[in-house]
């Protein structure tokens, strides 16, 4: 599996035809991410728990109950902060992305990688 899928509808008829498996997908990201770590786009990439989370969702997609997102695979972009500098405006915006993330998350989305940061 070389060519990422074009949208989650295709990705999630792959996974329930067992053309691919969550784990396939996530190690075809990976492997992406790494033949492109020249661009500095991902400031941390959490590859075991990636895998992990991924072997956790084809468990479910096995057993019939998993999430409407299985198979959704997300990057999440680190806030831009100036270096010594507070982010009062940021923290109820933090606080609603948290939220949000934790949704996904138990739509059974997996959590990729988190987005390059400026400070």
């Amino acid at each position: 599996m070389k060519k990422n899928p074009l949208s989650l509808k295709e990705i999630q008829k792959d996974l329930t035809e067992k053309n691919i498996t969550c784990v396939d997908l996530v190690k075809n990201y990976l492997d992406n991410i790494n033949e492109q770590k020249d661009l500095n786009v991902f400031i941390s990439v959490f590859e075991s728990d990636a895998l992990f989370r991924a072997a956790e969702i084809d468990e479910k997609l096995n057993s019939g109950n998993a999430g409407k997102l299985a198979g959704a695979v997300i990057s999440v972009k680190d806030v831009i902060s100036v270096k010594d500098k507070s982010l009062p405006a940021v923290q109820k915006f933090l606080v609603s992305l948290k939220h949000c993330i934790m949704r996904l998350l138990s739509k059974d989305c997996f959590l990729r990688m988190q987005s390059l940061s400026v400070k």
